[in-house]
Protein backbone atom coordinates (compact mmCIF):
# COMPACT_ATOMS: atom_id res chain seq x y z
CA UNK A 1 0.00 0.00 0.00
CA UNK A 2 1.44 3.35 -1.03
CA UNK A 3 1.29 5.85 1.79
CA UNK A 4 1.38 9.63 1.67
CA UNK A 5 3.61 10.93 4.43
CA UNK A 6 4.47 14.30 5.92
CA UNK A 7 8.08 14.54 7.07
CA UNK A 8 9.37 16.72 9.91
CA UNK A 9 11.85 19.18 8.35
CA UNK A 10 14.21 18.86 11.33
CA UNK A 11 14.42 15.21 12.43
CA UNK A 12 12.73 13.39 9.54
CA UNK A 13 9.93 11.85 11.61
CA UNK A 14 7.07 10.70 9.40
CA UNK A 15 3.39 11.45 9.95
CA UNK A 16 0.29 10.40 8.07
CA UNK A 17 -1.93 13.31 7.02
CA UNK A 18 -4.65 11.97 9.36
CA UNK A 19 -2.30 12.59 12.29
CA UNK A 20 -2.00 16.29 11.49
CA UNK A 21 -5.15 17.38 9.63
CA UNK A 22 -8.67 17.32 11.03
CA UNK A 23 -10.92 16.09 8.15
CA UNK A 24 -13.88 18.36 8.88
CA UNK A 25 -11.62 21.44 9.05
CA UNK A 26 -9.58 20.36 6.01
CA UNK A 27 -12.59 20.01 3.69
CA UNK A 28 -14.60 22.84 5.22
CA UNK A 29 -18.38 22.86 5.40
CA UNK A 30 -20.84 24.57 3.11
CA UNK A 31 -24.10 25.33 4.88
CA UNK A 32 -25.72 26.89 1.80
CA UNK A 33 -24.93 26.56 -1.91
CA UNK A 34 -26.75 28.55 -4.61
CA UNK A 35 -26.38 27.51 -8.25
CA UNK A 36 -27.48 29.23 -11.44
CA UNK A 37 -30.56 27.48 -12.83
CA UNK A 38 -29.31 27.62 -16.43
CA UNK A 39 -25.55 27.02 -16.23
CA UNK A 40 -25.61 25.09 -12.91
CA UNK A 41 -22.50 27.02 -11.82
CA UNK A 42 -22.06 28.08 -8.22
CA UNK A 43 -23.27 31.63 -7.58
CA UNK A 44 -22.98 31.89 -3.80
CA UNK A 45 -21.73 29.80 -0.88
CA UNK A 46 -22.09 30.26 2.86
CA UNK A 47 -19.75 28.35 5.12
CA UNK A 48 -16.06 27.58 5.30
CA UNK A 49 -13.73 26.74 2.41
CA UNK A 50 -10.91 24.19 2.32
CA UNK A 51 -8.24 24.82 4.95
CA UNK A 52 -5.06 23.48 3.35
CA UNK A 53 -2.57 24.82 5.90
CA UNK A 54 -1.93 23.28 9.29
CA UNK A 55 0.59 24.04 12.02
CA UNK A 56 2.08 21.15 13.99
CA UNK A 57 4.86 20.55 16.52
CA UNK A 58 6.93 17.41 16.03
CA UNK A 59 6.25 14.76 18.66
CA UNK A 60 9.93 13.75 18.74
CA UNK A 61 12.10 16.89 18.41
CA UNK A 62 9.53 19.57 19.36
CA UNK A 63 10.17 21.54 16.16
CA UNK A 64 7.14 23.57 15.06
CA UNK A 65 6.39 23.36 11.32
CA UNK A 66 3.69 24.30 8.85
CA UNK A 67 2.18 21.86 6.34
CA UNK A 68 0.46 23.14 3.21
CA UNK A 69 -1.54 20.60 1.18
CA UNK A 70 -1.88 20.77 -2.58
CA UNK A 71 -4.92 18.89 -3.82
CA UNK A 72 -6.37 18.47 -7.27
CA UNK A 73 -9.39 16.71 -8.65
CA UNK A 74 -9.32 14.74 -11.89
CA UNK A 75 -12.75 14.30 -13.44
CA UNK A 76 -13.76 12.03 -16.31
CA UNK A 77 -17.07 10.65 -17.49
CA UNK A 78 -17.90 7.11 -16.40
CA UNK A 79 -19.29 5.88 -19.71
CA UNK A 80 -20.06 2.41 -18.36
CA UNK A 81 -22.61 3.85 -15.91
CA UNK A 82 -24.03 6.64 -18.09
CA UNK A 83 -27.40 5.25 -19.17
CA UNK A 84 -28.50 8.54 -20.76
CA UNK A 85 -26.47 7.70 -23.87
CA UNK A 86 -27.45 5.04 -26.40
CA UNK A 87 -25.34 1.92 -26.38
CA UNK A 88 -25.22 -1.46 -28.08
CA UNK A 89 -24.81 -4.87 -26.49
CA UNK A 90 -23.67 -7.54 -28.88
CA UNK A 91 -25.10 -11.00 -28.33
CA UNK A 92 -23.69 -14.17 -29.81
CA UNK A 93 -24.87 -17.78 -29.58
CA UNK A 94 -21.61 -18.89 -27.97
CA UNK A 95 -22.45 -16.90 -24.85
CA UNK A 96 -25.74 -18.67 -24.16
CA UNK A 97 -26.24 -22.11 -22.68
CA UNK A 98 -28.93 -24.15 -24.36
CA UNK A 99 -30.55 -27.23 -22.91
CA UNK A 100 -30.43 -30.28 -25.11
CA UNK A 101 -33.56 -32.40 -25.67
Amino acid sequence: MKKTVIVCPCCGAEYLPQEIYIPSAFFGKASYIEKDEVTHQIVDVCGSDLDLEEKYTCDFCNTPFTVTAKISFNVKEDIKRNFDEDYVTRISKEKFLFEED
